[in-house]
């Protein structure tokens, strides 16, 4: 009977050593997972800091394209009165030719 008790108490032991070492397997692999998620921690910062600029410069680049455009309407502006300018001075030319 005592044998049989040690068997069984051997047999716990076993599983015991056994579980002991799933556990610290287990550990050690959380750990590594927590590493892996600090460092997704940081690359995600870094992205977000990186989205970040990027949306500064498109800012930037909207407001100058704005102010683009601003130039534009009004450098057209100017060319129709160079236009109209024009065309008033060559009646002009012409009505003084006729005098003449």
């Amino acid at each position: 009977m005592e044998k049989e008790a040690l068997d069984i108490l051997k047999s716990m032991q076993q599983d015991m050593q056994a579980m002991k070492h799933e556990m610290k397997t287990m550990q050690q692999g959380m750990e590594t997972m927590h590493q892996d998620i600090n460092a997704l921690k940081v690359e995600q910062q870094r992205a977000n800091e990186k989205l970040d600029r990027i949306e500064n410069k498109i800012d930037i680049t909207y407001d100058q394209v704005a102010r683009s455009a601003e130039d534009v309407i009004s450098i057209k502006s100017d060319l129709n009165f160079v236009e109209e300018v024009t065309a008033r001075n060559c009646n002009d030319i012409e009505k003084l030719r006729g005098i003449k």
